[in-house]
């Protein structure tokens, strides 16, 4: 009996706490007073700790939510305060309370809850999950801070291209990953810096980057990786040619074709052009295809 009386009493305080914090935002919006305004805000951001530790993440979302339209509707000294909590919650402790929480809720009911916080947080967090991302051990915690910059980075593009520059060649790989999954036209200016990355895995990773963008200036540097000095890079510059870029790049293929190989090294690359030409039915290409099918040897002795 004493142990459900001391859990209807934590109920009821839950209760009674929620109710508070929806107050002390429905006030916010409404108070004229400074003073008052002030001691609004700092009641307000201490209880953000504690939404987060009892994983109160729905009533978190819409607390931030509704601060988050305090802080659009004018310049004021409240949309500034509104503001500075919103950006508690993307500091140290909290952030990493939170990412702690998204990652042991994986594939629980609270996950979505966790990731709409997130998703609320939108602008104000792309930098500090950037940061997040860069010091993160653990590559399945990578790989979901990466999914969770790919949901709120669409208008933050060059915030997230600035970090093409960093010098952890891990970063910049998951940074151009993010660009080409977000497909906006704007990260190709961002994405040809990391063509150029001394380290293959950036490259690659800007390669694949670019073919999902699908646009004239994303084929172009493709084209341009066609003379990258490793030959897997070539590979997928190829495969992820389309028409326009098949009919800029074409004589760089057909010189990839021709290239003298006696001990057939780049016999992969070289069927991948053939690929190519073939599924972009490249008639341009024809006169040289008729010169190597003179040549069984041309391309090798492998079967296909």
């Amino acid at each position: 009996l004493a142990e459900r009386l001391r859990e209807a009493k934590l109920i009821d305080e839950t209760t009674a706490l929620r109710e508070v914090i929806m107050t002390l935002v429905d006030v916010l919006r409404n108070e004229t007073d400074e003073e008052e305004l002030l001691d609004l805000a700092d009641a307000l951001a201490g209880h953000l700790p504690w939404m987060v530790d009892h994983q109160e993440f729905g009533l978190l979302a819409t607390v931030l939510e509704r601060l988050k339209r305090i802080v659009t509707a004018g310049d004021d000294s409240r949309s500034a305060l509104a503001a500075g909590i919103v950006k508690r919650m993307t500091e140290y402790p909290l952030l990493d309370h939170l990412l702690a929480a998204l990652w042991a809720s994986r594939d629980t009911p609270a996950e979505p809850e966790v990731r709409q916080v997130l998703e609320v947080l939108a602008g104000d967090a792309v930098l500090p999950l950037i940061r997040a991302l860069g010091g993160e051990p653990r590559a399945g915690m990578r790989a979901v801070l990466c999914d969770i910059l790919v949901l709120i980075g669409r208008d933050h593009v060059s915030e997230l291209g600035s970090f093409v520059h960093d010098e952890r060649w891990y970063l910049v790989r998951n940074v151009a990953n993010i660009l080409g999954r977000l497909q906006s036209p704007e990260a190709v200016t961002h994405l040809e810096r990391a063509t150029g990355h001394p380290e293959y895995r950036v490259r690659r990773e800007a390669a694949d980057a670019l073919a999902r963008l699908g646009t004239e200036a994303a084929q172009e540097l493709l084209v341009r990786l066609l003379g990258d000095p490793d030959r897997r890079i070539q590979l997928k510059a190829v495969q992820a040619l389309d028409a326009w870029g098949a009919r800029r790049a074409m004589s760089k293929v057909l010189a990839i074709l021709m290239a003298r190989d006696p001990l057939h090294r780049h016999y992969d690359l070289k069927a991948a052009v053939l690929e190519a030409l073939e599924r972009l039915a490249a008639k341009e290409a024809l006169p040289v295809l008729r010169r190597l099918a003179r040549n069984p040897l041309a391309l090798g002795q492998r079967s296909r």
